[in-house]
């Protein structure tokens, strides 16, 4: 099963000159499957307590099934605290123009894209990772604030 790891929307504003401006949303889309973030023991541990908990229920073991349940949900409560830390990092690295946090947070892959306001999609590591200090380097002065205002 393939389930987006995370993707960020978010809203720039720069103070410059006591104006605000508004930069659109740039979304950086860093997908990962289940399994690339799981060893392959773990992604079959996680089968096999689905399994367990499909079979508690058919057999009205209620007891066992939400003690499967439960172990279940820890996973996933696990999986939400990486999106939420990572979505975190993501917009301290933003702020500080931090790009060697930038680039630990973004999968090394030619198949990751990026797509920053009123630009063509970018696609692979090493390019996403170069606009990123682009975009660093020709920021105003007074800084980058961050908001965001969709994350999925």
């Amino acid at each position: 099963m393939t389930s987006p790891l995370l993707i960020f929307a978010l809203g720039v504003t720069t103070n410059r000159g006591g104006g605000l401006i508004r930069a659109g949303r740039p979304a950086p889309v860093a997908s990962r499957s289940r399994s690339s973030r799981m060893s392959e023991a773990e992604e079959k541990a996680v089968g096999k307590l689905e399994q367990e908990l499909s079979a508690a229920v058919a057999a009205e073991d209620y007891s066992q099934a939400a003690a499967l349940r439960d172990r279940l949900a820890a996973l996933q409560m696990d999986s939400e605290y990486g999106a939420l830390s990572a979505n975190s990092e993501f917009y301290r690295a933003f702020s500080e123009r931090d790009v060697e946090a930038m680039r630990r947070l973004w999968l090394p892959s030619e198949s990751i894209v990026c797509a920053h306001p009123g630009h063509e999609p970018i696609v692979g590591f090493d390019a996403v990772i170069s606009s990123w200090r682009d975009i660093f380097r020709s920021a105003p002065a007074g800084g980058l604030e961050v908001a965001a205002s969709s994350v999925r």
